[in-house]
């Protein structure tokens, strides 16, 4: 449980998870989400933390055991990293003139690698996990809010209608794509990775009240943003999350509750705004049904992926590089993940993906299976829901894996996905907890 007397009894005994490494994950979380609010010119401030961080966690460890962790124990989601990221490799040597291709390579695959084999094998105790989640909550709050001020300002006064039919008008959305993540899909991927934390933190009697009423206020700009961006694939995925989340945290019993609030809620959205109601429902029916002729959108993302796959038979082995779509495609992407990175990144980059997405995936299943009444599992669950969102939104309409942002999405994945404890400790363990 989250408690600020455990944490300052921590604190004065000096123990070194708490004041070091939670810490360090806490500022490393929260300066990669407050990424676009950091000022033009001082990114590097990221890449320094970045190495920062990885080197004090790699000295660490080894200061107290020279025994590597074995990765096998993560369903295959770092056999599909280390495959993901030789394609990527492979495809930059061969690639390395193409504009953007190594500075994507660098900023994506090597930062995202970089970190992952830093923090794997640490185990962060309970209340060191809640602190680096405070970290990225406050870290978030800073974009999200400048989005929410930007929007204000050129539309003025936020009602339903606004919010839905906003995402038209490109040239008045500029500056909240400008002030948070770059274009809606990016900002959509973000909250992916930030709401279903949030959720699970809410839902969870365990944590202080304090700590859930913060996590509470904080979802409120959340789904401001979610409905801002109006990306129905973003829709789907929360949606997923949210029903899982409710499935490990209450109990499979109480999902019609949540089916039945979801419809009331709805009902009283009909009523309040309907036309603004239905349109998002028609949006969203287009795009489950693969609408091509009768929604303009699906249609491109549909004709994306066909010109994705044809450039992916005539560069199959290592791609055109990563980062080079928007060189080589006239979308800039294949808008989806397997068919882009077999674009870009070749057929290890198709295999690795395929693997990390599928491994991820399994690894939730296997975390909803063992329920949460151990406590392990509870941080597991916290660590994974973010990344396996962001993952399912990626099969659907590609993820944001360009050198925008220090890439905020593949180091707060990868690090999520290193610290997720394994659900077999078949060598001993780094534990951040004296004994």
């Amino acid at each position: 449980m989250f408690n600020l007397r455990a944490l300052a009894a921590r604190i004065r005994e000096k123990d070194p998870a708490i004041i070091g490494i939670s810490l360090l994950v806490a500022l490393l979380w929260g300066m990669h989400a407050a990424g676009p609010s950091i000022p033009p010119g001082r990114g590097y401030l990221r890449f320094g933390l970045l190495f920062g961080v990885s080197f004090m966690c790699v000295i660490w460890r080894r200061s107290i055991s020279r025994i590597p962790i074995s990765g096998a124990t993560k369903s295959g989601a770092v056999i599909g990293l280390g495959c993901w990221f030789t394609g990527a490799t492979l495809s930059a040597i061969l690639n390395w003139q193409t504009d953007q291709v190594l500075m994507t390579w660098f900023v994506v695959f090597f930062c995202g690698a970089l970190i992952y084999a830093a923090l794997s094998g640490i185990a962060l105790t309970r209340l060191g996990l809640d602190v680096a989640v405070v970290g990225f909550i406050v870290g978030s709050m800073f974009p999200l809010v400048a989005g929410l001020q930007a929007f204000g300002t050129e539309f003025g006064p936020p009602e339903a209608s606004t919010f839905i039919a906003a995402y038209t008008n490109r040239i008045r959305m500029a500056g909240y794509e400008t002030a948070t993540f770059g274009n809606r899909g990016n900002t959509a991927a973000f909250l992916l990775i930030l709401a279903p934390v949030l959720l699970a933190i809410i839902l969870d009697r365990k944590k202080h009240w304090a700590f859930r009423g913060f996590s509470g206020l904080a979802m409120i700009p959340v789904v401001m943003n979610f409905l801002i961006v109006q990306v129905r694939a973003g829709f789907l995925a929360f949606i997923a999350a949210l029903m899982v989340v409710w499935w490990f945290k209450l109990g499979a019993r109480r999902i019609p509750l949540l089916a039945g609030a979801l419809v009331f809620g709805w009902v009283i959205l009909v009523a309040v705004e309907p036309d603004a109601v239905w349109a998002m429902r028609e949006r969203i029916v287009a795009a489950v049904t693969v609408d091509r002729e009768g929604d303009t959108s699906v249609g491109e993302r549909v004709e994306a992926m066909q010109e994705g796959v044809q450039i992916a038979k005539r560069n199959w082995l290592l791609g055109i590089g990563p980062g080079a779509g928007p060189t080589a495609h006239s979308h800039d992407s294949a808008h989806q993940l397997q068919i882009n990175q077999a674009m870009e990144t070749g057929i290890f980059g198709f295999l690795g993906s395929s693997i990390f997405a599928a491994g991820i995936l399994i690894c939730l299943l296997r975390t909803l299976a063992r329920g949460n009444a151990d406590e392990v599992n509870e941080m597991r669950f916290l660590l994974l829901i973010g990344p396996a969102s962001y993952v399912a939104y990626a099969v659907a309409v590609n993820a944001a894996l360009t050198n925008a942002s220090v890439n905020t999405w593949a180091v707060l994945v990868c690090s999520m996905v290193a610290l997720m404890p394994p659900f077999e400790q078949r060598r001993p363990h780094v534990l951040l907890s004296k004994p």
